[in-house]
């Protein structure tokens, strides 16, 4: 599954060895610049930044500067506008963004006044990465649309599958994998139609990126292997870095930071040599999260620095809401509030910037004006093609009344065998009837033995009913016992389902008494709006308390509905997140996003809270808390896991039973009624579902419950 630091070495090996071919044709194109003929050398100049394009961007950037000097000394407007379009793109490449842009306006000036439909859209192209860069995302999706559009009228495959390629990682930068994914296939099949290398090495880089956003991460580590082989074959060593990054991500995700980290190393080499500042910020931050998730607060303190400076010299607004959120999060673990609350600040700010809703709006628009646009287009192909079929419609008229003639005489004979069937048929209609009556009298006599043999089945039936009744009414007085003893524990479980989330806003709390004296009286107001909703959640808490009384009464009526289970699971780990910070332990949602389950809302969030407060309640500062779920049948197995103390063996079959009333402390001393997993299972069970546990005394704890998926 994980690819090997020594297969990794082997083929960046090999990338070194492969320019030493291209070398050899560059060479060649070196010798032919002592030509007199200036339109040659444009030519000449041009094929060699090409070739130096990606791994030794200086190089061709010199050439391309110097392919503009003589395009603009002969008057040649196509060469200049097509020398200014590449050098913006070496600019992107080593991430200056503002000469990027400089160049690639310029360009498009001057195809504009040309009408060259390939060279505006190219340079939409450009543009369109450029403001992805800088998290400009309505600007970005327009100028790649109208890229797309172009490309589309003059059926350049390459650049159609371009736009939708850098469509695609414009929604996958959103979280909009799904969007994304319909980009990348269609980009993905014209690839494979030209067998374009290039395209084919940035799209499977590109699908893995969103397959670990998925947290799909087989699949991420077997797009990213196929990347990198071609990447290495082509000696493209852009996206080779890019690939290396991803998989260091894979690992860090399976806690092999060790591991992780030389494959950030590595890619840190590969973008030093070809001044990627994008992707420098990019290791750089991602070293400093490796870090911060090994407590390492220092070591994560100057990664993050060197990523935030290089992100804002070259203005990556995307890199640097993830800095924010680090260093926030570092800060918080350190015990320093105030540079923790400075930099959620930061990074408030700049996530408002790249999602908001005038973003999405605008979004929406450009997307509406593209569909629009491609349907007139339409639209037009289609009264073109009306045009030449009635021409066509003409010519075909003549031959319309010769072939009518020939109609005439294959109806005269038609008519004849016509009439000579419906004879035949008549005397089979006779037979068929004849032998329906004989079917009918013998499907009566049939009828008469089956009510015979219904008649003998409805007295053993009821005998059988007889049986059943005796034993429900056995069945009632137990379950009556049963109610009674739930009646008298149902104040104690409202106790127990309401002392935990007290315990986060009272942190809020004991933030204001100590740091009031200190903070200004911005940060103590919006701290206290922080208080203030933990406390309305407080009280939707209570209401769900109240619906679990009804189901307890015999009255609640599970209310179904279809819902997407990752995202509830991440609504009750917000309610839970202060109690889990206070002992540093770690909350992961490892739900598919696409998981969904048939379900009560109010009961099930219900069940997730007492599940996750029981997690963190018993396991030891520093430790981890798990959600994940897997299909079986119509099912959905849903698996809560923690590595805290665990419990004995002859405890756990204690732990559903309300008459047991099990309960012990938490590793803080923390307070319980034993009665929580009690809930638990009576919520599971109205869903139609079970709930089991697997333990192992100082390692940790599964619950594991099922829960109808949603169709």
């Amino acid at each position: 599954m994980k690819i090997k630091i020594v297969s990794i070495i082997f083929l960046l090996f090999i990338s070194a060895m492969l320019p030493a071919q291209e070398r050899l044709r560059i060479d060649s194109l070196k010798n032919l610049l002592n030509t007199d003929n200036i339109a040659n050398r444009i030519i000449i100049h041009t094929e060699i930044g090409d070739a130096y394009r990606m791994n030794y961007p200086d190089t061709s950037l010199a050439n391309y500067k110097a392919a503009l000097k003589y395009a603009e000394s002969l008057g040649d407007n196509l060469q200049t506008a097509t020398a200014l379009k590449n050098i913006g793109g070496v600019y992107y490449i080593i991430s200056d963004f503002p000469k990027s842009m400089e160049y690639s306006y310029k360009a498009l000036k001057i195809f504009e006044q040309l009408q060259d439909k390939e060279g505006i859209s190219r340079c939409y192209n450009n543009l369109g990465l450029i403001y992805t860069a800088q998290g400009s995302y309505a600007k970005a999706i327009d100028a790649h649309m109208k890229s797309l559009k172009l490309a589309e009228e003059t059926f350049d495959k390459k650049l159609i599958s371009t736009s939708y390629n850098n469509l695609g990682l414009l929604y996958n930068e959103q979280n909009n994998y799904d969007k994304a994914e319909d980009y990348f296939d269609i980009a993905y099949s014209i690839c494979k139609e030209l067998n374009d290398k290039p395209g084919l090495a940035k799209l499977l880089n590109n699908l893995g990126t969103l397959h670990i956003g998925r947290r799909e991460f087989d699949s991420a580590e077997f797009y990213l292997k196929q990347s990198f082989t071609i990447a290495d074959e082509i000696g493209d060593k852009l996206v080779s870095s890019k690939c290396l990054i991803n998989i260091g991500l894979i690992h860090n995700e399976y806690h092999d930071y060790a591991v992780s980290k030389e494959y950030y190393l590595k890619a840190f080499d590969i973008m030093k040599d070809i001044d990627d500042k994008t992707g420098i910020s990019t290791v750089y931050i991602n070293l400093g999260t490796l870090s911060l998730e090994q407590k390492n607060y220092k070591e994560a303190i100057e990664y993050l620095e060197k990523g935030l400076r290089i992100s804002k010299d070259i203005g990556a607004l995307n890199n640097l809401n993830r800095v924010y959120e680090n260093l926030s999060t570092v800060y918080m673990g350190m015990g320093d509030y105030r540079k923790a609350f400075e930099y959620y600040k930061l990074f408030k700010e700049t996530g408002d910037s790249l999602f908001n809703e005038n973003v999405s709006a605008q979004i929406k628009q450009i997307e509406s004006r593209y569909t629009t646009d491609k349907q007139q287009m339409e639209i037009d192909n289609l009264n073109k093609e009306k045009e030449i079929n009635d021409r066509e419609l003409a010519v075909k008229e003549k031959e319309v009344i010769r072939q009518r003639n020939i109609i005439y005489i294959f109806l005269i004979v038609f008519v004849i065998v016509a009439t000579l069937s419906l004879l035949l048929y008549r005397e089979n209609r006779i037979k068929k009837k004849t032998n329906a009556i004989l079917t009918k009298r013998n499907f009566e006599i049939h009828q008469q033995n089956e009510k015979m043999l219904i008649a003998d089945k409805v007295i053993r039936e009821s005998n059988e009913l007889l049986m059943r009744s005796k034993e429900r009414l056995e069945s009632s007085e137990k379950e009556l016992r049963e109610l009674n003893a739930a009646k008298d524990k149902f104040f104690s479980i409202i106790a127990h389902d309401l002392r935990g989330p007290f315990q986060g806003f009272l942190g809020f709390s004991d933030i204001l008494a100590k740091e009031a004296g200190t903070m200004s009286r911005a940060e103590i107001i919006e701290t206290s709006v922080l208080l203030n909703d933990s406390l309305k959640k407080q009280f939707t808490l209570l209401n769900d308390l109240l619906d679990w009384t009804r189901l307890e009464s015999g009255n609640y009526k599970l209310e179904r509905k279809a819902v997407n289970l990752h995202d509830e699971v991440q609504k009750v780990f917000e309610n839970l997140e202060i109690l889990a910070s206070q002992k540093e332990i770690a909350l992961r949602n490892k739900i598919d996003l696409s998981t969904r389950v048939d379900v009560d809302l109010n009961m099930v969030k219900l069940l997730f809270r007492n599940l996750l407060s029981n997690s963190i309640k018993f396991t030891n500062r520093g430790g981890y808390v798990n959600v994940k779920c897997a299909k079986a049948n119509d099912y959905i197995v849903v698996t809560i896991e923690d590595n805290g103390v665990g419990i004995a063996p002859e405890n756990i079959n204690k732990l559903f039973v309300l008459d047991k009333h099990y309960t012990t402390a938490g590793t803080e001393s923390e307070a319980g009624t034993g009665l929580g997993l009690v809930l638990c299972r009576e919520i599971v069970e109205k869903h139609g579902c079970n709930i089991r546990v697997e333990s192992t005394v100082s390692e940790g704890s599964k619950f594991i419950f099922t829960l109808p998926e949603a169709i």
